[in-house]
């Protein structure tokens, strides 16, 4: 009666071992498909940032010539120079801005890779952990059964 309850026993450890492993892979695909769903909003946060930045310089840019052309400026010499440094800051502003999106899409997708290699970690520490169970359990029946 002893040896089949060791084999018995062995067995339900194993398949624990191996649900266990499934369940953590599991959780480490939906983890990683949630940092991809992140990742993705972000880029997509940053490109509305982004050109809605872009509008806003635009108008800003049309003001300053207005204001320029209303007080009698030509855009010609220093106004132009003003006109034309803040014109590049103002484009620097927004690829910072697609830059800032593209850095923190770049750090989730690591995230979601390591989700990813966790979870099959996870799931071969389970078959392994069975393995070693099954051999251990095995060895403890035959030992049992055999009166060694």
């Amino acid at each position: 009666m002893a040896v089949p309850m060791m084999i018995a026993g062995t067995l339900f450890s194993m398949l624990g071992q191996i649900q266990q492993g499934k369940a953590a892979n599991a959780q480490a695909k939906y983890n990683a498909a949630v940092t991809e769903q992140d990742r993705q909003r972000g880029l997509r946060t940053a490109d509305i940032a982004a050109e809605d930045k872009a509008r806003d310089n635009s108008r800003r840019l049309s003001t300053i010539r207005a204001n320029m052309g209303t007080s009698g400026f030509t855009l010609a010499g220093s106004p132009l120079a003003v006109l034309s440094d803040t014109s590049g800051e103002m484009a620097l502003d927004e690829r910072r801005i697609r830059q800032q999106g593209d850095a923190d899409s770049r750090d989730l997708f690591i995230k979601r890779q390591g989700y990813l290699a966790e979870g099959k970690n996870a799931q071969n520490a389970g078959y392994i952990g069975a393995i070693g169970t099954a051999l251990s359990g095995g060895s403890s029946a035959a030992k049992t059964f055999y009166g060694a």
